[in-house]
């Protein structure tokens, strides 16, 4: 130890025959006793039955001409009628809220489940109307090709039909100043014989005489 000490805190471990002055010849009661339930219990050695705030440590006021005061401390932890009834409402209350954020978190899901759905029939519905207005543009394009090809086959027939109306006159005026074949002889049909006559032939024409030219005339 050095002399700059001021303050020594000593625990007597073992004592000695004779008493110390001062320390060991008087009692000095505990002026604060534990607070905590639980330390009570533990201090005087009490079970989960046993009542603490009987075994609480009371600290005794005296002063001039007065009627001594008791104090105690106030007792944490306790276990009380009260306190479980508090923690029942804790707990129902908790229950409570629990389930009213079950419900409205149930309906948001069925509200967003619901918007999607009608998005999602939305956006079929307009794609089966375009694609309805695509095959019906479709059609409609075919059908006028069909149309013009049937306008220019009945355009291009009547030009050849035209074409074809105005070369017949040149032909006939063409075929009217060439010379006309000699006429031949129609065939002759037979004669069908009649029952017990011999057939005989046909007697053969004569070729017509040329008349012989006259003196008089000269070539």
């Amino acid at each position: 130890m050095s002399a700059d000490l001021s303050v020594l805190n000593l625990v007597i471990v073992k004592k000695g025959d004779a008493e110390i002055e001062g320390l060991t010849d008087t009692q000095k009661p505990r002026r604060l006793g534990p607070k905590r339930a639980s330390k009570i219990r533990k201090l005087f050695n009490l079970e989960k039955g046993d009542d603490v705030r009987k075994y609480v440590i009371r600290r005794q006021i005296v002063k001039d001409g007065k009627k001594p005061v008791f104090k105690a401390p106030k007792i944490q932890r306790l276990v009380t009628p009260l306190r479980l009834q508090h923690r029942r409402q804790v707990r129902a209350e908790k229950r409570r809220r629990f389930e009213n954020t079950q419900a409205l978190a149930t309906e948001y899901n069925e509200l967003v489940a619901n918007k999607h759905k009608a998005e999602r029939e939305a956006k079929h519905a307009q794609h089966d109307a375009r694609k309805r207005s695509e095959s019906r543009k479709e059609s409609v394009k075919a059908e006028h090709k069909a149309e013009s090809k049937d306008s220019a086959k009945a355009v291009s027939k009547a030009q050849s039909d035209a074409a074809v109306s105005t070369k017949k006159p040149a032909t006939v005026a063409a075929g009217s100043k060439a010379a006309k074949p000699a006429a031949t002889a129609a065939p002759q049909k037979p004669v069908p014989a009649s029952k017990g006559a011999t057939s005989k032939p046909a007697p053969a024409k004569e070729a017509p005489k040329k008349a012989a030219p006259t003196a008089g005339k000269k070539a």
